[in-house]
């Protein structure tokens, strides 16, 4: 749909999309359409200090893995707008998980 998710060494996550001038050549340009501020925020809690270290994008969803074995699942939610022509998504966070080895 247009978007890029894109994290940071410091384990932010930015949804990003991208847009060109009328004439298509001036540069691609990126806007931050959505900072997810706080991946694993409840892991967060205890002071674990755990960001996003990478990301795989799906069908209306993105998964983000984390040290301490950590994977959140966020689920893009479409959002009421006044221009009805742009659908607004946001994404939002549905579970978190810890993977260890039995």
């Amino acid at each position: 749909d247009d978007c890029l998710a894109a994290c940071t060494a410091e384990g932010l996550v930015f949804i990003l999309g991208a847009a060109r001038g009328d004439d298509d050549v001036e540069p691609l340009v990126f806007k931050v359409l959505q900072n997810l501020r706080a991946p694993f925020r409840d892991a967060n809690k205890d002071g674990a200090n755990v960001g996003a270290h990478c990301l795989r994008c799906f069908n209306d969803g993105l998964v983000f893995g984390g040290s301490h074995g950590l994977v959140e699942l966020w689920k893009k939610q479409q959002l009421d707008c006044t221009d009805q022509t742009h659908a607004v998504g946001a994404f939002v966070h549905v579970l978190t998980v810890r993977v260890a080895e039995l």
